[in-house]
């Protein structure tokens, strides 16, 4: 177990001196609800920095910083949103991604991403929800397309695996579509 835990390190040090890192802005849009229960989903945001660190053309690790909108509402759809009825929940996140990238031509390409994600709940609406955790450990997997290396097209899905509260069987789920730009 030792030896593999040396090999990794030692192969994670090598190819740290020959990655490339590049960072990003994302903005987008999110569709929270809850894993159980009578609750229907609700429109979010989610907006932040994403960090790559390619090893290879093929191969990054991605993590960043972002502040996401979760919750459900008590609603008929999604679309009649009514505040008193919802619960609205913030998040800042660190994801930690493995990143699989295809190159399709020499200005369009798509990278498949996965792994675990923290959330850190700032604020919940209703107040009234006291027993919500304050963290939120998820499964984030999505598909990026990259074009002309600079803009890309996020489609994500994640899922709560944390309970959202003590002694609760509801996890939230969510999906995003975020706009990026590479600097």
């Amino acid at each position: 177990m030792k030896a593999l835990l040396f090999a990794v390190i030692f192969v994670s040090i090598a190819g740290v001196s020959e990655a490339q890192t590049t960072v990003d802005a994302r903005v987008g849009g999110t569709l929270c609800g809850l894993s159980e229960g009578d609750w229907t989903m609700k429109f979010g945001l989610k907006a932040g920095l994403s960090v790559d660190h390619a090893f290879s053309d093929l191969f990054a690790l991605r993590s960043g910083l972002f502040f996401s909108m979760k919750g459900a509402s008590d609603a008929e759809t999604s679309f009649d949103y009514a505040p008193s009825t919802s619960i609205d929940l913030n998040y800042i996140e660190i994801p930690l991604l493995a990143s699989f990238r295809v190159p399709i031509t020499g200005q369009f390409g798509i990278a498949l991403n996965a792994g675990p994600s923290i959330g850190y709940r700032v604020s919940k609406d209703p107040a009234g929800w006291t027993e919500v955790n304050k963290t939120n450990v998820a499964f984030d997997a999505g598909i990026d397309l990259v074009f002309s290396s600079r803009y890309e097209i996020s489609i994500e899905g994640q899922y709560g695996i944390s309970e959202l509260a003590r002694d609760s069987r509801q996890h939230t789920i969510t999906y995003s579509l975020l706009f990026g730009y590479r600097f």
